[in-house]
């Protein structure tokens, strides 16, 4: 009786860990800080189609925007800033284009 009660145990534990694994496959809006604590991260995680939402304050930091078709919203024009601290350019864009 035990056996069949920790391969039970066992398979929910395999179970839980297979469902709580994100895996994405459809665009959606990414929020930062709430879902990555950079603008950077989100990026590094966006798939096509994504929309990340900036919450208003300052990012020190410098993004590398490398992939087609997202889009980056600030939450306040006046109250998002993004702050490269004199490190290069605070928004850099580099997508290579695809021949179809």
């Amino acid at each position: 009786m035990r056996k069949y009660i920790l391969i039970a145990l066992v398979a929910t534990l395999i179970f839980g860990m297979m469902t709580t694994i994100p895996v994405k496959a459809n665009p959606g809006t990414i929020h930062v800080p709430g879902d990555y604590a950079t603008i950077q991260a989100a990026i590094d995680h966006a798939i096509a189609g994504d929309t990340i939402l900036v919450s208003a304050g300052i990012y020190d930091e410098n993004i590398n925007i490398n992939k087609n078709q997202l889009k980056l919203i600030g939450e306040n024009p006046n109250m998002t800033i993004i702050d490269g601290g004199r490190k290069g350019p605070a928004v850099s864009i580099k997508i290579k284009e695809t021949l179809q």
